[in-house]
């Protein structure tokens, strides 16, 4: 079943789509496309104010959506009243302020006081101007008027309607295209909230790890994005605005949204009185989140080993008993993480001796140990791509070390399956690849070409194209033995395009002595 998106007026899912991160991932997706941010046009109350917004919309259903976005304190209070669940993986950072037209005579933060600003009930802009404003004004000095959602408060702003209103992502930049000014910055945080009932941890894991990719992309090269922004930009002011001059507007953050936070925010809306009428059970961090593997969120090393001394904190201060557990479940990340990486730099010691001199290279003995040692903590903490990924490297070792096919085989097939099962395209085409060159070993050329050519399709997905043209070297010994002269040619040919235009040019000399066997 395709996981239903509602994008969120920002540019990553557009990226995705574009660069085919959502396809190399394997997921089915479809976007929901939703009128100002997932809020439809709600009435006015009498005295002109919208009471209805982004916290609204999630027990209204969202549009059908299965996953979507709203500030983080809207989607914590939704998955804390079973609304949705809570993704806690990641999170974003979107540029917010409050914004005065050119002509006001408001200057300073301090001249907001008793100023109406427009804002949208119970969404983002409501809470952040709250919470920009609290360090510089007295409650009783902050006016709210609940001006409706985002365009829809544009609209106000910029026909006047409101002396100033809170702004975020391309309003934001469109107000200021206008020469509207900014009095104070209200930036906050966005969280992901999975609303649909059937959707599997493992699309929602693809989706993350695409919008990882994503960033990434926008991060390198942003001004081949901006383009997107138009899709944000109400229609009436599209040929008023060059969204070059825009920001990058909202930014995915890929670390945890903690026990810490979760508790912290809810306590900052229950001593502000944000939601009232909230029900008496209300569900803690451990119901309200969706538990997705640590490869989402990846956290590096020092986050782990902080992680586990909040744990360690908080089985010491709060008797809680589980938390030294979970400590302990962190630290064995961080030792499998380590144990992977060691292993690997060994082998790539003895693959540097082997190229210098064959004679000399020697077998660590470390090298097998550290992979078996990840093997083992990857599994005890369920982690089917990191036990696939550290299978694949005990293979590779009694392959490529040890020269043992029989040894090897095995674990290769093993490592192929968890990888499947995770689906781990880069695990995969690795172990496939291995395979294929046990079969070449055997005589077997057939299954090895078949084995090489789905790791090849795998690395074209994923943009590995050293690799492609790695294992186009094997295919061309292949097509030898096959007496496939033209195959092995056009293989020849391609690998060596390839290769010179991905700057590998190690490869062009295996390249020619594959060819010279044809």
């Amino acid at each position: 079943m395709a996981l239903k998106i509602m994008p969120h007026g920002r540019l990553q899912e557009w990226v995705a789509e574009e660069k085919g991160y959502f396809a190399a991932e394997g997921l089915e997706y479809s976007f929901v496309i939703s009128e100002d941010y997932g809020v439809h046009r709600p009435r006015r109350d009498d005295a002109g104010e919208i009471k209805s917004g982004a916290f609204e919309t999630f027990g209204a259903g969202r549009d059908g959506a299965d996953v979507s976005c709203a500030c983080h304190w809207a989607t914590s209070a939704a998955a804390s009243e079973r609304a949705g669940q809570l993704v806690t993986t990641a999170y974003s950072v979107a540029p917010c302020a409050i914004v005065v037209p050119p002509e006001s005579e408001v200057r300073r933060p301090e001249d907001l006081a008793g100023v109406p600003i427009g804002v949208g009930y119970h969404s983002g802009s409501h809470f952040a101007t709250l919470q920009a404003l609290e360090p510089v004004l007295a409650p009783d000095e902050v006016k709210l008027s609940f001006a409706g959602p985002p365009n829809e408060r544009l609209d106000a702003l910029l026909r006047r309607q409101v002396p100033a209103a809170t702004t975020w992502g391309v309003p934001l930049y469109i107000a200021e295209a206008f020469g509207f000014r900014k009095i104070v910055d209200a930036t906050f945080m966005i969280g992901f909230l999975v609303t649909g009932t059937d959707v599997s941890k493992a699309d929602v894991e693809r989706y993350l790890s695409a919008l990882r990719r994503a960033q990434m992309e926008i991060d390198l090269h942003p001004e081949l994005y901006k383009h997107y922004h138009l899709r944000a930009v109400p229609e009436t002011y599209r040929d008023q605005v060059d969204v070059r001059a825009f920001g990058t507007g909202e930014r995915i953050v890929f670390l945890p949204y903690t026990r810490e936070v979760f508790a912290a925010t809810q306590h900052w809306t229950e001593a502000h009185q944000l939601f009232p009428e909230r029900p008496e059970s209300l569900l803690g961090y451990d119901e309200a989140a969706l538990v997705l593997s640590d490869v989402v969120g990846e956290l590096t090393v020092d986050e782990r080993i902080d992680r586990s001394r909040l744990l360690y904190e908080q089985a010491l201060f709060e008797s809680d008993a589980g938390a030294l557990t979970a400590a302990e479940r962190e630290l064995d990340g961080v030792e499998a993480d380590l144990a992977l990486a060691r292993g690997r730099v060994i082998h790539g010691r003895f693959l540097t001796q082997r190229a210098e001199d064959p004679e000399l290279a020697r077998e660590d003995p470390r090298e097998l140990a550290l992979f078996e040692r990840a093997v083992s903590l990857y599994r005890e903490r369920g982690d089917e791509r990191g036990e696939a990924e550290s299978l694949f490297w005990v293979g590779c070792c009694h392959q490529v070390v040890r020269h043992d096919n029989e040894a090897a085989v095995p674990v290769l097939w093993r490592s192929l399956e968890l990888a499947t099962e995770a689906d781990d395209p880069v695990t995969m085409s690795e172990a496939l690849r291995h395979l294929g060159i046990a079969e070449h070993a055997a005589g077997r050329l057939e299954p090895a070409r078949l084995h090489l050519e789905e790791s090849t399709r795998l690395r074209r997905e994923i943009g590995a194209w050293p690799g492609v043209a790695a294992n186009m070297v094997g295919l061309i010994y292949i097509a030898a033995g096959q007496d496939r002269r033209e195959d092995g040619l056009a293989l020849a040919e391609e690998a060596r395009a390839i290769a010179e235009a991905n700057g590998a040019p190690g490869l062009l000399r295996q390249i020619d002595e594959a060819r010279a066997q044809l």
